[in-house]
């Protein structure tokens, strides 16, 4: 059975799954987080929830499995040694890494995972990209066998071949296809071996394009498998799940009592947006010159982003703020005083006591992702961007003092855009929605549908200049104000011309 654990950040999500695990021991559980550090944070609080516990007393079965520099027997053996060394009278408590889970994924056997609850604190990556461009793709592609849907295995007698380009590549020198020891191909040998995710691949003209997508085939043996995300149903794991494989996630029935920060923090949230309303959350934005609007601009102080960050740094002084962005963006001249936050910090506690945070991340699909995506899935392109995009702003502004129930200060949530911002308020009811915090200019141009409210952009015929002549002589004869040309044309002149076909 697969479940989700979703609501709000600092709702208590992690905190409320070990409290039911200390109240429902007997069987093993698993727990997952994507980083050593996450996984060191829940061994802590393992340890503290179960201090009544006597037969988990000093560490008892409950076990730490990360990588150590100290560490001679390697992090995947002593995963699967301590998944195995099953008591059934004292089930363990494993804590791993992501990275570690997959390989037990694919290595435990069905009868050690039938004995394990599944705990996967802030979810799983849903997909994984490679592009790949060598010199020449049929030396590599032949290793490969590509279905019409695009659905990639290793060709016949290729498997041998691929397991040495994934996994031991020193073997391939001894072969003469040391042309194979390239990282994108590794990777995509890894992808196309692995039983966890399904590798989708496509050739243009100059590259070798894979999505992959991560299955949920080899998580059906455990007990149960509970995914803890923050707004879930707004990121992209679900959708594609249940596109793809027909899986739909039930509520866990954890979330019952779970803090709703949404409601309780709404009152107090002010949202702002650094760019132009008009204007896109994107790197190309943010790296534009800040005066001409001209794209790609090679000196970090004329960028977009520099601009925003100086006038959001005088806004809020003496650095009483955190903040994100992509990692291109270096601070320069450390113009923003805050407190800098990595762009990935799904889980980080080290903020909270910040009021105020900005999030300038820009995470979009690549323009070649997008593609695939949009082919691969029943998906429209503003709904991509939007799943893509949404939960690393989310996930940046649940850093700030949102965390602390008891807290009532006003809070300041600054995101790149008035598309972002809607969102955000949309979130959080009672929410105020401040607009743009700078003063940056319009960096797009006008769309045509704007072109044509605002009168631009609108070819007028003989007949629909004729026409208009005649409207406008009526209503002034009538003593009535007429409607602009523009007004005119596109409330009343296009709809009739559309009823005629």
């Amino acid at each position: 059975m697969f479940y989700k654990l979703s609501g709000s950040v600092g709702s208590g999500k992690t905190q409320a799954v070990l409290e039911h695990i200390r109240d429902n021991l007997g069987v093993g559980y698993l727990l997952v987080a994507p980083t050593i550090h996450l996984c060191g944070e829940i061994f802590k609080r393992v340890q503290k929830v179960l201090v009544d516990r006597p037969e988990y007393s000093n560490n008892g079965p409950i076990r730490l499995v990360v990588s150590d520099e100290m560490d001679a027997e390697g992090v995947y053996p002593r995963a699967m040694k301590a998944c195995e060394d099953y008591n059934s009278g004292v089930p363990p408590i494993v804590i791993v890494t992501t990275k570690t889970f997959e390989y037990l994924l694919d290595h435990l056997p069905d009868y050690v995972k039938n004995r394990f609850a599944v705990y996967i604190d802030e979810g799983l990556p849903p997909i994984r990209m490679v592009t790949f461009s060598p010199n020449d793709k049929a030396t590599y592609l032949q290793h490969l066998n590509v279905d019409q849907a695009h659905l990639t295995t290793p060709a016949e007698g290729e498997q041998e071949i691929l397991a040495w380009a994934a996994f031991n590549p020193k073997k391939l020198a001894g072969k003469q296809l040391d042309h194979l020891n390239s990282p994108s191909f590794r990777e995509i040998s890894e992808l196309v071996l692995s039983l966890h995710y399904d590798a989708f691949l496509w050739e243009t003209e100059k590259s070798i394009e894979v999505i992959a997508v991560f299955s949920p085939r080899q998580m059906q043996a455990f007990r149960s498998v509970t995914l803890i995300v923050a707004i879930f149903e707004r990121t992209l794991m679900p959708l594609l799940w249940e596109q793809r494989y027909g899986l739909k996630f039930q509520d866990s029935p954890i979330a019952a009592d779970l803090f709703d920060s949404h409601a309780a923090k709404g009152p107090l949230i002010s949202v702002w947006h650094a760019l132009h309303e008009a204007d896109l959350p994107s790197r190309n934005n943010f790296r534009r010159n800040f005066e001409t609007g001209e794209q790609g601009e090679d000196d970090p102080r004329k960028q977009v982003i520099f601009e925003a960050a100086r006038q959001l740094n005088e806004q809020f002084p003496d650095g009483a703020y955190c903040w994100a962005a992509n990692s291109d963006f270096k601070n320069p001249d450390n113009v923003l005083e805050g407190a800098k936050m990595p762009p990935h910090n799904a889980g980080l506690n080290h903020y909270q006591n910040f009021d105020t945070v900005f999030s300038l991340l820009c995470i979009n699909p690549q323009p070649w992702v997008k593609k695939r995506m949009l082919e691969l899935f029943d998906l429209e392109e503003a709904q991509l961007y939007e799943l893509w995009r949404f939960s690393h702003t989310y996930q940046t502004i649940g850093r700030c003092s949102l965390r602390l129930r008891d807290r009532e200060n006003p809070i300041n949530l600054v995101v790149p855009s008035s598309f972002c911002a809607a969102q955000v308020v949309d979130l959080f009811p009672g929410a105020t929605n401040k607009g743009q915090i700078t003063k940056l200019p319009r960096l797009s141009k006008p769309t045509q549908q704007e072109k044509v409210l605002n009168g631009h952009g609108i070819h007028y015929t003989k007949q629909d200049n004729s026409a208009y002549s005649k409207y406008r002589k009526l209503l002034n004869d009538k003593g009535e104000v007429p409607l602009k040309k523009h007004e005119w044309y596109v409330e009343i002149r296009s709809p009739n011309l559309k009823a005629k076909g």
